[in-house]
């Protein structure tokens, strides 16, 4: 049976456009990622300046853990002879007397 010939010019016509159609929907994908990608780059050029101070407000108070600590070995400066192991221990304690723990059942927190 003879294939007739004006189907086959008509089914390249259509094969043409789908693979136009992906190439151009191709190369809009890459110029979307591009741009996310330069506006990544921007953002980690420049200097993050409200990250900074917090950072080393943190840093120069030494946490709030690290006052409570400070506090809880001047109350009794027999504290500082103890082993890291027992002063840790005490200090749980004293902050769970001080209520000052977190639990995950606490509902303010």
């Amino acid at each position: 049976m003879p294939v007739p010939a004006e189907p086959l010019p008509l089914v390249l016509w259509i094969l043409l456009g789908v693979q136009t159609a992906l190439l151009l929907l191709l190369w809009l994908g890459q110029l979307i990622q591009g741009a996310r990608l330069r506006r990544i780059e921007r953002r980690l050029a420049e200097p993050s300046s409200s990250t900074e101070p917090e950072l080393q407000r943190v840093k120069s108070s030494g946490g709030e853990g690290g006052r409570h600590f400070e506090q809880w070995l001047d109350q009794d400066p027999s504290r500082r002879d103890l082993p890291k192991k027992e002063q840790f221990a005490g200090f749980r304690k004293w902050r769970a007397e001080q209520g000052m723990n977190w639990s995950p059942g606490d509902p303010g927190a």
